[in-house]
């Protein structure tokens, strides 16, 4: 069997996709296999984000920031899911319509240093908090249906004010 392959992208690829990339494949080794990458890469990987994944005994080895254009080809790399955890939609992204189902999580939408004495790393381990929980609810636990996942996706939006609504941009 193939591992279903997913796309987690971000305006710089230094921290919040870099992290769902290794959340998704210390998990889901056998039937995922997760990527990422940058609309605007970064020259170097977040350290705080790259200390949070290794605290989560999580290997962070490999992890680097990349374009969208190294999934180019030739072959192009063929994606079931290509999801913008960036705060808004890109046009890069239609580039990957057709098979992919693209997603949007908006968790990258926040200020960092916004909250009171709130430093960057923590509030880097509040976003890995959760993105894992979004990467578990939609990928890593047990078989869903279709309409389940649409679920998830209305009940993260009801109940947690502060996140932009999570959207499902070409269907599944």
């Amino acid at each position: 069997m193939n591992p279903s392959t997913i796309l987690f992208l971000c305006d710089d690829n230094a921290a919040c996709s870099l992290m769902a990339e290794a959340i998704v494949n210390a998990a889901g080794a056998r039937h995922l296999k997760a990527f990422s990458a940058g609309f605007e890469p970064a020259k170097v990987a977040d350290p705080h984000a790259m200390e949070i994944i290794a605290q989560a005994g999580i290997r962070a080895r490999g992890l680097r920031p990349k374009p969208l254009t190294e999934f180019a080809g030739p072959p192009p790399v063929k994606f079931c899911y290509a999801i913008n955890l960036a705060t808004r939609s890109r046009p890069e992204l239609a580039g990957l319509a057709g098979e992919t189902c693209l997603l949007h999580w908006p968790v990258a939408d926040r200020p960092f240093g916004a909250g009171f004495g709130a430093s960057r790393k923590a509030e880097l381990l509040d976003l890995f908090a959760e993105i894992r929980q979004l990467c578990e609810s939609m990928f890593l636990r047990p078989a869903r249906t279709s309409a389940q996942k649409q679920t998830i996706h209305r009940v993260l939006d009801r109940s947690e004010s502060r996140r932009s609504e999570l959207t499902v941009e070409e269907h599944c």
